[in-house]
C-alpha cells in the first residue's frame, strides 16, 4: 500500500497517469521475482525526477505476505516510482521491519530501494538497525532486507554494540529469528569488552545476541589493556577457535591455545584455555605447560588453574616441574607453585631429581623454593613411618 502526494507532470498528464500509477504501485506490492547475489546489489538509482517518473512526496510504504501479516512499513520523504514499475527509490527511509506481526527492526537511512517483487528493500547511507527486543543496534553503509529469507544483509562499516561489547566488521547477515548476527572481516574484525578492557580480532565472528555470546571458528588473538595505563597491554591471548561468554566475560580458546601474562610474566600454552577476565583467572582441563619467564622455571601437568592476580598456579595430574638454572625435576600428582617467590607445594607420588650433587628421593609431599636450592621430602616406606630428606647442593652457602 502507498500513500502520499504526486507531483512532478502538468495536472493534465497527471490525470493520465493516475491509473498507472496504480497499476504502477501493484505491480510493485504484489509481484515476485528475485535474482540477488548472496549478500545482495543495489539496483542503479533513479533520477529525482524524470518524464518517466512518478513521485510521491511524504510516503508511506508498506509490503504484506500473502496471509496478510506486514513485511516491512517506511515512510519516506520522497518515493520515486520509474514507469517500468521495477523499482522506487525513496529518501529519508525511515520504519520497520516484521517477522509476521511482530516489528523485530527498527531502521533508517539516508536512502533506498524498493525492488520489483516488493519484498526486497535496500537501505544506504548512514544505515541504522535497532533490534526491538534486546535493544541491539547496528550501523551499516548498506543493508538489504530479505524477509523471506529471514535475514538483514548489511556491507560495509558495520558497527554493532549491545551494553559493553562492540564489535566492527565489513559484511554481516543478521538473522531475524534466532537473532544471531554473522560477521566477516577485512583484512578483520574488531570486537572489544569495555567493561574488562579487552580487544578482539579475528577474521570470523558468529554474534549470539540472545545467549550474549560471540564465536570465532579461525584464529583470534585477545588483547587485556592495562588497568592503569591502557595504551599498554598486560596480557595476550591466541587460539584457532574462541566462544567469548560476554556476561560472564570469559573467553574459550581452543586449538593451540596461548596467553602471555605481563605481571607474573608467564607464558601458558594448552589445547583448551578459559579465561575469566572478571577474576583474572585461567584454567585448563587439558595438558597446559606453563614458563616462567624471568627464572625460566617450566612446570607441566594434566589440568592447571592459575590466578594471575594472586601469581599462583596449581596443577593437577602428572606435574613435572624443571629447573634448568638448577639442573632439578621434581614429578608429583599435584603441585602449586608461587610464580613470584618460585615456593612449591606438591604432594602424591613425589619424585625430586638433581644432578649436582646427584640425588634422587621419592616420597608423598614435597616442600621448598627452587630459587633458594633447598627442598624438603617427606615420605613413609611403610605407611606409617615419616621419613624428611632435606636436599641442599654443596655449594649453596648458609
Amino acid at each position: 500500500m502507498v500513500e502520499g502526494r504526486a507531483t512532478g507532470r502538468p495536472q493534465q498528464m497527471a490525470k493520465s497517469l493516475r491509473p498507472l500509477a496504480i497499476g504502477l504501485v501493484s505491480s510493485l506490492l504484489l509481484t515476485s521475482c528475485s535474482t540477488l547475489s548472496r549478500f545482495g546489489q543495489p539496483p542503479p538509482q533513479l533520477p529525482a525526477q524524470t518524464s518517466d517518473a512518478l513521485i510521491f512526496d511524504n510516503v508511506t510504504l508498506e509490503q504484506a505476505n500473502p496471509t496478510g501479516g506486514l513485511l516491512w512499513k517506511l515512510d519516506a520523504k520522497q518515493a520515486v516510482y520509474s514507469e517500468s514499475g521495477q523499482q522506487a527509490d525513496v529518501e529519508l527511509p525511515l520504519g520497520k521491519l516484521y517477522r509476521g506481526e511482530v516489528a523485530i527492526y527498527e531502521v533508517s537511512a539516508k536512502a533506498g530501494t524498493v525492488n520489483q517483487d516488493g519484498e526486497t528493500v535496500f537501505l544506504r547511507e548512514d544505515v541504522i538497525a535497532t533490534d526491538l527486543r534486546d535493544g541491539a543496534v547496528v550501523t551499516a553503509e548498506e543493508a538489504e532486507w530479505r524477509p523471506n529469507e529471514d535475514r538483514l544483509i548489511l556491507k560495509r562499516n558495520i558497527v554493532g554494540k549491545k551494553e559493553d561489547f562492540t564489535v566492527n566488521a565489513h559484511e554481516g547477515q543478521w538473522f531475524g529469528e534466532v537473532n544471531h548476527l554473522d560477521l566477516i572481516g577485512e583484512p578483520k574484525i574488531i570486537a572489544t569488552l569495555e567493561s574488562q578492557r579487552m580487544r578482539l580480532e579475528g577474521e570470523h565472528i558468529l554474534w549470539k545476541i540472545d545467549e550474549q555470546l560471540a564465536i570465532s571458528d579461525r584464529p583470534i588473538q585477545v588483547q587485556q589493556a592495562d588497568e592503569t595505563n591502557p595504551k599498554l597491554v598486560a596480557n595476550q591471548a591466541n587460539g584457532n577457535q574462541a566462544i567469548l561468554n560476554i556476561a560472564v566475560e570469559d573467553i574459550l580458546l581452543s586449538g593451540a591455545a596461548r596467553l602471555i601474562s605481563t605481571l607474573p610474566p608467564l607464558t601458558i600454552t594448552s589445547e583448551a584455555l578459559r579465561w575469566n577476565l572478571k577474576q583474572d583467572q585461567l584454567t585448563s582441563e587439558a595438558p597446559v605447560q606453563v614458563l616462567q619467564r624471568d627464572e625460566q622455571m617450566f612446570i607441566s601437568g594434566d589440568r592447571a588453574q592459575a590466578d594471575l592476580a594472586g601469581e599462583v598456579v596449581t596443577f593437577t595430574g602428572n606435574v613435572n616441574g624443571i629447573s634448568p638454572s638448577q639442573q632439578a625435576q621434581l614429578k608429583s600428582d599435584n603441585l602449586t607453585w608461587n610464580t613470584t617467590t618460585q615456593d612449591v607445594q606438591a604432594n602424591g607420588n613425589v619424585t625430586y631429581v638433581q644432578l649436582e650433587p646427584p640425588l634422587s628421593v621419592n616420597g608423598t609431599e614435597a616442600t621448598g623454593n627452587l630459587n633458594s636450592e633447598a627442598v624438603i621430602v617427606k615420605g613413609g616406606s611403610n605407611g606409617t613411618q615419616r621419613v624428611t630428606t632435606v636436599i641442599t647442593p654443596q655449594d649453596n652457602p648458609r
